[in-house]
């Protein structure tokens, strides 16, 4: 393996045409990979970047000016603190005289062709109101397997084309308010107690992962999408299951994981409307089954 931690400036600078950017597994042990503030300077026609694996804490504060038309992102296995990709043009003060070394040019600092981004397994802590706000076309979002505890209501507000939102194995105890085009979400592992508004009142969900959170049978929420296909509440605190949880997905619902709950009982006809189920998962439950209800599940 090649290592390093340090990319001379001009390293990319005579390859105008670049399309894609991959380095992986750069990393030397204890020392944080640092690319220069003008390191994609020329590549005008960059559209996918993958850096993993290199230590990486920052990426240039000029990449989405540098690059403008970048698609993919790929950061994750890194030593990133902050989902924020640069600094926003509201945050650049450059006088337009000013030619110095470290001055900044002043650009649409918007990542308006950047559809996916991956952040996790990076040391990300929280997610503030301004950090996502660049990625107005953002489709797929993954900051799953950080240190996430906090994400303010309105991080999400400027995601409105937002369809996957993986952000399980973090800390998370409440979510921010939801882009309504969300279809695939993953929220696992983390700390909630109930299945939020924020979750219940997405419209067009067809995958929701909520399994090793807290969730009891008060959880309060209906899910109201009737598109929702996949539903998993595994190894969560449900001692039975709400009687209108799922009524609004009944007819959609094709597989449902219920396994490592406190399930004590279900009742002989609760999944009557369920017609289009494919798979129940009830395993390690406490739940006694008559006969009927055996019947009803092969």
């Amino acid at each position: 393996k090649c290592r390093t931690h340090a990319f001379p400036n001009s390293l990319l600078h005579k390859l105008s045409n670049l399309r894609s950017v991959y380095f992986n597994q750069l990393n030397v042990p204890d020392k944080k990979l640092t690319l220069p503030d003008q390191f994609f300077l020329n590549n005008k026609r960059l559209e996918k970047l993958t850096i993993v694996d290199c230590n990486l804490e920052a990426l240039p504060d000029t990449l989405l000016c540098d690059s403008p038309y970048i698609q993919v992102i790929n950061v994750s296995h890194n030593w990133l603190r902050s989902a924020r990709l640069s600094i926003n043009a509201d945050d650049v003060n450059s006088d337009n005289n000013d030619n110095s070394a470290g001055s900044l040019v002043k650009c649409n600092n918007k990542a308006e062709q950047l559809i996916i981004i991956d952040l996790s397994y990076n040391q990300i802590r929280s997610i503030t109101d301004n950090d996502l706000i660049q990625f107005v076309a953002i489709r797929q979002l993954l900051l799953a397997n950080n240190q996430i505890s906090f994400i303010n209501r309105n991080a999400l507000k400027a995601c409105a084309l937002l369809q996957q939102l993986h952000i399980g194995n973090n800390n998370i105890e409440e979510l921010p308010i939801m882009p309504e085009t969300l279809i695939h979400l993953d929220i696992a592992w983390n700390h909630l107690s109930i299945i939020p508004s924020t979750i219940a009142n997405l419209p067009n969900l067809l995958f929701l992962n909520l399994s090793g959170n807290a969730i009891d049978a008060n959880t309060p929420f209906p899910i109201i999408s009737k598109t929702l296909e996949t539903i998993d509440l595994s190894r969560n605190r449900l001692e039975f299951i709400p009687e209108n949880l799922f009524l609004h997905c009944s007819q959609q619902l094709q597989h449902l994981s219920l396994s490592y709950n406190r399930i004590t009982q279900l009742e002989p006809l609760f999944f009557q409307n369920y017609s289009n189920l494919l798979v129940v998962s009830l395993i390690n439950n406490f739940v006694l089954f008559n006969k009927y209800f055996l019947y009803l599940l092969v």
